[in-house]
């Protein structure tokens, strides 16, 4: 499967980096397909999609602030082909979100949701 994703970025060759992410399948007008990660299907593309940058050239982001980290990744250049960014929320917009998560108990929306080793919540929009 990681062979689909092809070769890897200008931006991420001859750099040491850890990413958090998952591979998924992504229908023509983006939205996930779950069931063609084991079917193949024509009509999607496999894509690793990062949420997170945790190691960048020996420097260890974990305990960093989620913001300096976000940065970071950002800063990758990871939007194109098959290696793309989820789009993050931060500030009332992430609150928000992460706010009605709990409250929903994961009916309906459910984006994905990270408490950084800080304790702040991280959420992120879904995909």
């Amino acid at each position: 499967m990681l062979r689909d994703l092809g070769e890897p970025l200008a931006e991420l060759v001859g750099r040491r980096v850890l990413l958090d992410g998952e591979v998924v399948a992504l229908r023509p007008d983006g939205s996930q397909d779950f069931h063609a990660l084991t079917g193949r299907r024509p009509t999607s593309r496999l894509v690793f999609m990062c949420f997170d940058l945790l190691h960048i050239d020996g420097c260890d982001l974990l305990r960093e602030r989620y913001a300096d980290g976000r940065r970071a990744l950002e800063r990758l250049n990871l939007r194109q082909g098959r290696w793309l960014t989820t789009p993050a929320l931060q500030g009332e917009a992430g609150a928000a979100l992460y706010a009605f998560t709990l409250k929903a108990r994961g009916r309906g929306l459910l984006p994905s949701v990270w408490i950084r080793p800080t304790g702040r919540p991280v959420a992120t929009a879904p995909g």
